[in-house]
């Protein structure tokens, strides 16, 4: 049993010296052959331009939520937008989504965005998507206090009845109700009317 303890001893005592040489050569190599830091040099993965940040403040991939003073439940996100240093500004490729007390949703796409403390104007080209409906306007308002949604213009696109096309359109809050909304088209409306197969 002895030979076997001694070279076990022997070997123990090895390894105590030669693994702290080992390490200690490790960690000199990292110094000796790492690369000179060149402080001028962009961090790889920064994509903001710092010099058009500061020339013109903006955030991209905003998202604002909130609830409208009718308990309608409002949340809007776009990809660009601009403050004007008060309380609006502006934004572009923007999707809101407007959920009513009984769950009810309507989806707004537009192109360009301004707004105020209450008020919106949605520009570039608009779509709604309510409760089967599918329509597409050139520019409407939204009122986010109260949600009231009116286009500016015609109105084109379908629903549950078929194709449909109004002068204007409004979207609200049902003052019966309080909790539904209420879509009225007029200003002359033609519907082609196509029955559910």
């Amino acid at each position: 049993m002895r030979p076997w303890t001694d070279s076990h001893t022997q070997i123990v005592t090895l390894l105590k010296l030669f693994l702290p040489l080992v390490a200690l050569a490790i960690l000199s190599s990292l110094f000796i052959f790492s690369r000179a830091i060149d402080p001028e040099a962009a961090i790889p993965y920064a994509t903001v331009d710092v010099a058009d940040r500061l020339r013109e403040p903006k955030v991209t991939d905003a998202e604002y939520a909130g609830m409208a003073d009718d308990g309608s439940a409002i949340s809007i996100s776009v990809a660009v937008a601009v403050p004007d240093g008060g309380s609006g500004g502006t934004a572009k490729l923007v999707t809101a989504r407007i959920t009513s007390k009984q769950g009810d949703l309507t989806e707004v796409l537009a192109n360009e965005l301004a707004y105020n403390d209450k008020n919106a104007a949605l520009t570039g080209g608009v779509e709604i998507r309510n409760s089967g409906y599918d329509l597409k306007t050139e520019a409407m308002d939204l009122v986010m206090d109260r949600i009231s949604l009116t286009s500016r213009g015609e109105v084109r696109g379908t629903g549950p009845l078929g194709n449909l096309t109004a002068g204007k359109m409004r979207l609200t809050v049902s003052d019966e109700t309080a909790r539904d909304y209420l879509l009225v088209f007029n200003s002359g409306v033609h519907l082609i009317y196509q029955p559910l197969n």
